[in-house]
């Protein structure tokens, strides 16, 4: 709690902690390594989850064909962080995202997982520093890296846990989705299973409310088809209410712009950005998205276009470098729409090297459903050399 943001991930076989320098400049100063854990993804993710105040970093430590388990470091000081937990994983498995919630309603947080051969860990923090495995089902599922909830979708009393992965059956194999409920303390039993394409792989999927009424709905890739939009019309049904065609790729959800209606971020070879159009009185009319902002490609190295659905005013472009530092700021105005054309920003003056790379986010505009900033980043493997 020291004012200065931080990115939390995992290169290699160590957890980092990036830190910026001060409250106005991105991450950028490595202050925090854990020891080596293991070189396979393990999708680190954040939490206070026994209640002291403290934040943990939770992290997946996968092993290949062989016990993984789930390693908790808690934050014990400016920039440090103790080890704390080591949660074994039964069986052979290797897990990916990590859900945190009061997923039973016993007013205590839950760490949800799972992973590889399909098996659904529940653990749960009776007091400081201590965690004890309080469930463990068999999804069905393989490759169930992804997990995601900790909603009432269905406004029957209950949070759901959503794992998506590759579910077999009759020789073929489909990208699907069983989703749980809480049926007491500490037990969970599923609901519903969403099929979606054939496929084998790991999915991608995300929750918001996409028309800002009613409740959230549940996202998931389908790879070959796009965004499938799935909403509960009933307590323990979820149907198919909207569809963004296209490939691939991931997805998530946020307010960027902070009108009160959640951007889709959708990243595939491009990062395309939808909304909602604008609230609807009926909520169970079919959510519809449309493209705000396609950035192309993505990453770039010496060129990058953005697209956008309708013109724009008075369009600030900022660009950063990795250290945080301001480096250009620019101004222009989007071209007609639909996609008529792209701003151009070509070439980037302040890259000295064909080898770095841009990644370009949206800034916010208060109370509009418009983009009126694109901040751009900068990022190398070493340091940034501005003309």
């Amino acid at each position: 709690m020291d004012g200065r943001s931080e990115i939390i991930g995992q290169v290699s076989g160590f957890v980092y902690v990036i830190e910026s320098s001060d409250e106005l400049s991105l991450p950028s100063q490595l202050v925090w390594s854990s020891p080596y854990l293991s070189n396979i993804l393990g999708i680190p993710t954040i939490g206070d989850t026994d209640r002291d105040g403290r934040m943990e970093i939770l992290q997946s430590v996968n092993g290949t064909g062989s016990t993984s388990s789930l390693a908790i470091f808690e934050n014990s000081g400016d920039n440090a962080f103790t080890f704390v937990f080591n949660g074994i994983l039964s069986g052979p498995s290797s897990a990916g995202e990590k859900l945190i919630a009061d997923l039973d309603g016993d007013g205590r947080l839950e760490i949800a997982l799972c992973g590889s051969p399909g098996w659904l860990h529940v653990f749960e923090s009776p007091c400081n520093d201590v965690w004890i495995l309080t469930s463990r089902e068999w999804t069905g599922l393989y490759n169930a890296y992804t997990i995601d909830g900790g909603r009432d979708t269905d406004l029957n009393g209950k949070r759901e846990i959503f794992v998506m992965g590759t579910l077999f059956t009759d020789s073929l194999a489909y990208y699907s989705t069983v989703i749980y409920e809480s049926t007491g303390d500490n037990s969970f039993s599923p609901q519903e299973t969403i099929i979606l394409g054939e496929g084998v792989g790991v999915g991608s999927s995300a929750m918001c409310n996409v028309d800002a009424v009613g409740e959230e709905e549940y996202l998931a890739i389908d790879p070959g088809v796009g965004i499938r939009v799935f909403h509960a019309h009933v307590p323990g049904t979820w149907g198919l209410v909207g569809t963004v065609f296209g490939p691939g790729g991931i997805v998530h959800a946020f307010d960027l712009n902070r009108n009160g209606l959640p951007e889709v971020i959708w990243l595939y070879f491009t990062t395309r950005i939808f909304e909602h159009p604008g609230t609807t009185t009926n909520p169970t009319s079919p959510p519809s998205l449309q493209a705000r902002l396609d950035i192309v490609p993505n990453p770039c190295r010496t060129q990058v276009s953005l697209r956008f659905s309708h013109r724009e005013i008075d369009m600030t472009f900022i660009a950063y470098d990795i250290r945080g530092r301001l480096v250009e700021r620019r101004r222009g105005t989007a071209p007609a729409p639909p996609f008529s054309g792209s701003l151009k920003i070509f070439p980037l003056a302040y890259i000295s090297c064909i080898s770095r790379t841009v990644a370009a986010v949206c800034s916010r505009a208060a109370g509009q459903r418009s983009f009126t900033e694109v901040h751009l980043c900068v990022y190398s493997a070493t340091s940034v050399v501005l003309r």
